[in-house]
């Protein structure tokens, strides 16, 4: 009785794996899409990001993306860094200075909001 109930526990576990392997390749086939080709500056070992870019993407995300995307995790001072949007430290301590944060406690114990630094 045993080793006909492993029998149909194996049937069972491995026919829907098959028949989705199965589905899995026939439609690889049959939608086969050329995707076009980009060169991008920043591809392969020797790519560059280009810093305008990056900064207009940073803008970008404060203006549109900010409001739902929080990037809380993010310091400051890797805005300045090399490979990110490459502000210049004064650049970096004025967007820093824009934002409040939570910070605390304080000498009575309450936490209190200040400019970013």
């Amino acid at each position: 009785m045993q080793k006909k109930f492993k029998k149909i526990f194996k049937v069972l576990c491995i026919s829907p794996l098959l028949i989705i392997f199965i589905n899995l390749s026939v439609t690889a086939e049959v939608s086969r899409i050329d995707l076009i080709k980009t060169n991008w500056s920043f591809e392969g070992i020797f790519g560059k990001f280009d810093r305008a870019a990056l900064q207009r993407g940073y803008q970008v995300y404060n203006e549109v993306c900010a409001s739902c995307h929080s990037v809380q995790y993010l310091s400051y001072r890797n805005l300045t860094e090399k490979g990110g949007p490459e502000f210049s430290k004064e650049q970096a301590k004025k967007i820093a200075a824009s934002f409040e944060v939570m910070d605390g406690p304080n000498s009575e114990g309450e936490m209190f909001s200040r400019p970013g630094r």
